[in-house]
């Protein structure tokens, strides 16, 4: 169903989170038209080593409800588990 022969990148977002942390949010076009998420973190532990990548991959199917759980866990934290920290000294 999801043929990543093709990783054309439609979109791309980079989003550094600190000296250590760079997140990238791309939208990839396969070869069947189809297009999907991918959420790449990349990590350094140590100045010298190369980065520790992780990626997600988010098909059309699951986009609302990911898009839902992600919102819910944000709202969770910013309004009940830790309402006094100012999340908007890190806005872009």
């Amino acid at each position: 169903m999801h043929s990543e022969s093709i990783n054309q990148n439609v979109f791309s977002k980079r989003i550094n989170a600190g000296p250590r942390r760079t997140y990238f949010i791309d939208v990839k076009q396969t070869k069947s038209k189809d297009y999907y998420l991918v959420i790449t973190e990349n990590t350094i532990v140590n100045t010298s080593d190369k980065p520790i990548r992780q990626r997600l991959m988010i098909y059309p199917e699951n986009f609302n409800i990911f898009q839902g759980a992600v919102d819910e866990a944000i709202k969770k934290v910013k309004t009940e588990l830790d309402p006094d920290f100012n999340y908007d000294v890190y806005s872009s």
